[in-house]
């Protein structure tokens, strides 16, 4: 009996032993895949950030940010001087009765003018607006947020803010703004059209991840 038993404990403790290697094995290889899956997710987000900053550098120059303004008037030139002739947003942002903004802004630029045009120019909705007040850019932050907002943004999705970006008149607009009234080029945002669309598409790919406050 004795005998019997003290060739059990060697048993028991092979099958122990055995036991806790396979589990070792079943969970070796879903830890590592797990592990391999946060970082996949972390450096997809990083890439989907740097994208938004790209996009963020074209949305606040000045051929974006200068009707995406949080007051009642649009601004004009690159130091985001208030637009001439005292011209307001209006109720729906197209300027009021007396003065529209297609008065003067027609389907295309005026080049013998210094006028710009592209069809419908009109103002960004203040839902839109990517400064305050004091006409202080708002932070990365605070524009991606209200980007994504579909409260905010028209109810527009990733596919379609990418359509909005690639399509949109006032911004295809910004990317060949023609000349100004002395006749010099007006300044072109950081990026081509076709860069910003490549960086607004990286970003929704990657599920247009915001930065974190300032």
């Amino acid at each position: 009996m004795l005998a019997g038993r003290s060739m059990l404990r060697p048993i028991s403790a092979l099958l122990i032993a055995c036991g806790a290697w396979s589990l070792s094995m079943l969970a070796g290889p879903a830890g590592n895949d797990a592990s391999q899956e946060s970082k996949a997710s972390a450096s997809n987000r990083a890439d989907g950030l740097a994208a938004w900053q790209q996009v963020y550098s074209v949305l606040t120059h000045p051929r974006c940010i200068n009707c995406h303004t949080a007051t009642s008037y649009p601004q004009q030139g690159n130091d985001r001087h208030r637009h001439f002739a005292n011209v307001v947003r209006g109720p729906a942002g197209k300027g009021v009765p007396a003065l529209q903004c297609a008065t003067c802004h027609q389907e295309a630029n005026a080049d013998s003018t210094g006028v710009p045009g592209a069809h419908d120019w009109h103002l960004a909705p203040l839902s839109m607006k990517w400064q305050d007040r004091n006409d202080k850019i708002l932070s990365s932050a605070e524009v991606c947020r209200a980007v994504t907002d579909r409260a905010k943004n028209n109810n527009l999705d990733g596919a379609g803010l990418l359509k909005h970006h690639t399509q949109e008149p006032l911004v295809l607009w910004a990317f060949q703004p023609s000349r100004q009234i002395d006749g010099s080029l007006r300044t072109l945002p950081p990026l081509t059209h076709d860069e910003f669309v490549s960086a607004t598409r990286k970003w929704v790919e990657a599920g247009m991840p915001c930065p974190q406050n300032p």
